[in-house]
């Protein structure tokens, strides 16, 4: 969401979340991501949402500038920050696949502190790549024991797993309208000027919207290319998202904007204005992938 708008924007997607800022937290993060806009050199800063901790509840906020690379690109060129306060903000600091797995195996809350250490046990050893079997890190106690013979203990720092969420709910829900961002002559992404808002007629229909992340699927590149209008069609579309069902999508209270939910990461709600060009996005939950989703679709 961007900071410019950040209070209008919140009070369309609070009813469908159950959550906001508060007047004081609102006041903090305008004030204070104006001073990270300056200092980065970011053309756009946003503020993304919260993660809930047990002791403090991290707030995120992502910087960027435009045009950027997302087509082939490995990663969001986004880059973000946590801040438990709203004041000081810190930067997220990438991490490899390995990590990413490390994380994806912890399911525990939060605590709230950056520092926390959490524990998990893999395989000892150059680890065999998924499509050979691979066998997942799981989650274990820091009870000082050495780890079973042919696996290894491995540190996870809170502030690795808040890096892993952010980018694993960017990857999985990060949304745009279909049309609001176009690929210009040097294949570069830009906002599209031209884009007057989403129709009434298609507002809840998931092919209106596109997700919002670097095209990497082979499948999805070949079919990007055979689009209509390639400038336009250059995202994957939430008509194609598996499982079928992990969208759900209403109208707001006054009938102005479309808001969209994601049931596979429970917190994420974006929006579209009908009509309008305004649009945003914002996660507010536990940073915890839902796994009984096979249970509610």
């Amino acid at each position: 969401m961007d900071v410019a708008s950040l209070s209008s924007a919140l009070d369309i997607v609070a009813p469908a979340c159950g959550q906001t800022l508060s007047v004081a937290e609102k006041a903090a993060v305008e004030t204070s991501l104006s001073v990270v806009k300056a200092d980065n050199g970011f053309d756009t800063v946003v503020f993304w949402g919260r993660i809930s901790g047990i002791a403090a509840d991290y707030l995120i906020a992502q910087g960027y500038n435009l045009p950027y690379a997302m087509v082939d690109a490995s990663s969001s060129p986004a880059v973000s920050f946590y801040s438990t306060d709203g004041v000081k903000w810190d930067k997220m600091d990438a991490i490899d696949d390995a990590t990413s797995a490390r994380c994806a195996a912890l399911t525990k809350p939060f605590a709230g502190d950056a520092s926390t250490v959490s524990v998990v046990t893999e395989r000892a050893g150059p680890a065999p790549g998924p499509e050979e079997g691979e066998e997942a890190p799981a989650e274990a106690e820091d009870d000082g024991e050495p780890a079973p013979e042919g696996y290894t203990k491995v540190k996870v720092t809170e502030a690795m797993r808040l890096a892993y969420s952010v980018a694993a709910i960017d990857s999985s829900c990060a949304t745009i309208p279909k049309g609001a961002m176009i690929m210009d002559a040097n294949e570069n992404v830009a906002p599209n000027r031209s884009f007057a808002g989403v129709d009434g007629g298609s507002a809840t229909d998931p092919a209106a919207f596109a997700h919002f992340r670097p095209v990497a699927n082979p499948k999805s590149i070949v079919k990007l290319g055979d689009a209509a209008d390639p400038a336009s069609d250059v995202f994957e579309s939430l008509a194609d998202d598996v499982p079928t069902g992990c969208w759900s999508f209403k109208l707001s209270g006054t009938g102005g904007a479309v808001v969209l939910s994601n049931l596979l990461w429970p917190g994420f709600t974006g929006y579209a204005s009908l009509g309008s060009a305004s649009h945003g996005y914002c996660y507010f939950g536990n940073g915890l992938k839902n796994a009984d989703i096979a249970f509610m679709l």
